[in-house]
């Protein structure tokens, strides 16, 4: 037999061994919980009968009590009453519960005659009961005589020899029933005892001798295999095949592919050294190229110098120029106040271009991480226009502010991006006139947030838009207009913008002036 036949059979086995196991527990289950309610049954039946027999027994000395002593003594007759018309119902319930429980139609018809014996010990509770009623009017009446012959044939004997031994005589019968069914349950044990542990100690050795099959079947054939491929791991590629046969040959044959495989594979090693040195030589000129790379950059960083120097060299000049003219002329208040004015003036430029290289060195220097939270759009964007009055009023811009996001919440930094903000807004109040009008305003498309931010200057040149969000570039004829700055505010705006999962845009408007367009991830609408 095969390998892959005794793991089925065994497999086989294991499954029979479990099926039959729950079998055997689900019988025993079956019939422990068929005894337990047949048994809960009978006891319930025998719980109300005795609490009838001792109601009956009570219901006899309450009658006897208002005989002697008249009818003013009948409420506790009365209750006692009540109480046996309670009990009596509990016990047609009772018994109906406890047929209930039965599995086989001959069980239902020997327990049938309990029902009619409910029956009859309800019928008669009633006759003794409309016979005591009689006996309260003979004695209401006055007619005692009468009243007390009937109490002692109607009432008194009809309790003691009738109703008492039914009932006396239906409890014994529910305690006979439950010796019963326990008698039945022992009996049932030890046959299904014997049978289950019969069936576990066959199957436990079937499935032991099964699992010896298969581990003899299997473990010749893996030594010699574990053999083979040790000699492989051991660089001796010159053994010959196993002789295995079954399953393991497709193994053994591919072990012995193996083997070639490896033997072809020392053949290879001087041509993997031969491209090894090639590689070598290619991964050389990628750093010579990285090199030269290096050195644009050094270049660069020298021409970055240069032009610092260059646009801190003028402001300094006329700082000087203007300095030496209110110290050498004529104390006139006019021209010391003009100086004075024009010293100030370059002093501003002066701080805005360190200001730009603070914000480049930051920026190019160190990672700043974003403090992302819940924030509402126009607040950031109404902090940013206020702020950025103060920049626009020097130059008799207005800035109009239109909100028409609904309110609309987004995850942001609201430092870093306002600051993105004012780095769009004073890039346009330095190309608006004088007297023009910078708008910004907010809008929602789909699941982005807008914010537009245009201006009424010149507009820019076509040829210099592709590079606007560029470090360090400036467009033609910056230099003679009235913007200033090393060019990286835009690129510094670009960077907030993207970190936020958002993009930014720069263009021409129809109507003339530029528009920056930032489009950002919306949150939820504000409730």
């Amino acid at each position: 037999m095969t390998v892959r036949r005794r793991v089925v059979v065994l497999m086989v086995a294991c499954a029979l061994y479990v099926v039959s196991m729950i079998g055997v527990l689900v019988a025993g289950l079956w019939v422990s919980d068929h005894m337990a309610r047949r048994v809960a049954g009978i006891h319930g039946r025998l719980d109300v009968l005795s609490q009838l027999s001792a109601r009956a027994s009570n219901y006899g000395e309450q009658a006897a009590e208002v005989m002697l002593l008249g009818g003013g003594k009948s409420d506790d007759l009365d209750a006692v009453r009540i109480e046996i018309e309670r009990l009596l119902a509990r016990l047609t319930q009772s018994t109906r519960a406890e047929i209930a429980t039965l599995s086989g139609m001959d069980e239902v018809q020997r327990e049938l005659p309990e029902l009619e014996g409910a029956r009859r010990a309800i019928e008669l509770h009633h006759s003794i009961d409309a016979a005591m009623n009689n006996v309260l009017s003979l004695q209401r009446g006055g007619e005692k005589d009468a009243a007390v012959l009937l109490y002692q044939r109607g009432v008194s004997f009809r309790l003691a020899n009738e109703l008492l031994p039914l009932l006396d005589a239906a409890a014994g019968d529910e305690r006979d029933e439950i010796a019963t069914e326990i008698a039945k349950v022992n009996a049932a044990e030890g046959p299904l005892f014997i049978g289950a542990g019969t069936l576990a100690a066959l199957g436990l050795l079937s499935i032991a001798a099964l699992g010896v099959s298969l581990w003899r079947s299997i473990e010749r054939p893996v030594a010699i295999l574990d053999a083979r491929a040790r000699a492989l791991v051991a660089g001796d590629a010159d053994v010959p095949s196993a002789a295995v046969k079954g399953e393991f040959a497709p193994l053994s044959e591919s072990l012995a592919a193996l083997a070639a495989a490896v033997a072809e594979q020392r053949w290879s090693f001087a041509e993997a050294g031969e491209k090894l040195t090639s590689e070598v030589d290619a991964r050389t000129a990628q750093l010579r190229t990285a090199n030269e790379q290096l050195q644009e950059i050094d270049r660069r960083r020298g021409q970055f110098l240069t032009d610092v120097s260059h646009e801190l060299r003028t402001p300094l000049t006329i700082l000087r120029g203007e300095a030496d003219v209110a110290l050498r002329g004529k104390a006139d208040p006019q021209l010391q106040r003009q100086s004075l004015e024009r010293i100030q003036g370059q002093a501003a430029e002066l701080g805005q271009l360190l200001e730009d290289l603070i914000e480049f060195a930051r920026t190019a220097a160190e990672d700043q991480t974003l403090v992302i939270a819940d924030t509402q759009l126009d607040e950031v964007v109404s902090a940013a226009a206020q702020e950025a009055q103060m920049l626009a009023a020097p130059r008799e811009v207005a800035i109009v502010l239109e909100l028409a996001d609904h309110g609309r919440h987004i995850g942001a930094d609201f430092r870093r991006l306002k600051q993105a903000l004012i780095i769009g807004l004073d890039n346009a109040i330095k190309h608006s006139p004088p007297g023009t009008t910078v708008s910004i305003n907010t809008s929602v498309e789909g699941e982005q947030v807008r914010v537009a931010i245009a201006d009424e200057g010149p507009g820019i040149d076509e040829a210099d838009l592709p590079r606007v969000f560029e470090r360090f570039f400036r467009g033609r004829d910056e230099a003679d207009s009235l913007a200033s700055g090393l060019g990286i505010g835009l690129a510094i705006a670009k960077d907030i913008v993207e970190r936020h999962g958002g993009s930014i845009s720069l263009g021409n408007r129809p109507q003339g002036g530029a528009a920056l367009l930032i489009l950002l991830p919306a949150g939820k609408r504000i409730a």
